[in-house]
This record gives structure tokens, sequence and C-alpha cells, in this order.
């Protein structure tokens, strides 16, 4: 092997290590709390209205549980709750469902959303199955600041 070759090795081994290294030690981002946001048909018949989204979540370790807020009709709402989700910074995956209880009879209503996320905003896209029929759509979340603690003079 000549000199060049080993030189190359070097660098190659060298930047992997560093990547790598980089990989193992990003600090994970918690998203505890509740999101605000919006939800963006982008197929079916409201593709291209957009929806409030309101999202709580309890991150514990690996764990993401809570639920996913959608709006009915007017302005009720209900909740879906998480069946499966996943945040590993940068990406996120989120399965939740339930039925809405304010159409009768309540249809089965799932959702998945995937996207990306930092410590402040998510966004991404997802598919909302209302029994069977499939739509697809954008969204966006904020994270919402917990409100203050109340004082000892109030």
């Amino acid at each position: 092997m000549n000199i060049r070759w080993k030189r190359a090795a070097v660098r190659i081994v060298l930047f992997v290590s560093v990547w790598l290294a980089g990989c193992m030690f990003s600090i994970p981002i918690d998203v505890t709390g509740q999101w605000i946001g919006t939800l963006q048909y982008t197929t079916g018949p409201a593709s291209g209205f957009v929806y409030p989204l309101v999202m709580a979540f309890v991150h514990t370790g690996h764990d993401l549980t809570g639920k996913i807020t959608l709006l009915s009709h007017s302005t009720l709402t209900f909740d879906l709750q998480l069946t499966s989700a996943r945040a590993k910074t940068p990406n996120i995956r989120l399965e939740a469902s339930g039925t809405n209880p304010h159409i009768e009879p309540p249809p089965t209503i799932s959702v998945i959303m995937e996207g990306t996320y930092d410590a402040q905003s998510m966004s991404g896209e997802g598919t909302q199955t209302i029994d069977s029929a499939n739509y697809k759509f954008t969204w966006e979340a904020s994270f919402v600041e917990p409100a203050d603690p109340p004082s000892e003079e109030d």
C-alpha cells in the first residue's frame, strides 16, 4: 500500500470516528409539554383547509406518551391517544387513534405524523385515516411555555 492510500485510509477513519462521536453525544431534546400548531390537509374534501392542532406529551427516557387534540366541527374538539411514539433528535414519529364522539356513529380515527423537531418547533407530514379513508396533511407546532406558577401574593 503506497503512502497516498495510507493517508486516505487514515483520513477516512478519522472522519468516521469524529462523525460517530458527534452522534453518540448528541443531547436528546425533551418534548414534554404542550405544543400548539396547525394541520393543513393536502388531499380529500378538506384539501387546503387549515385546522388547529394541540399536542400534549410526557417524555420520560425513551418513552413518549400523550394525546393529540383535533377539531371536530364548530368549536368542538376530540382527543386521540398516542399508541406509538418515537422522538430521536431530530426525527419524530407519532401514531395516535381514537374516535370522534361528536359524530354519530362515532368514526374510528387514527393519525400517523412524521417529521423533525427541535426544542421550540416541530413539523412534518402525516396521514389521517377515518373509517379506512386516508387523507394526507402537513403539520407544524410550536412549544408553549408553561404558565408561571401563582405567586404567594395571589
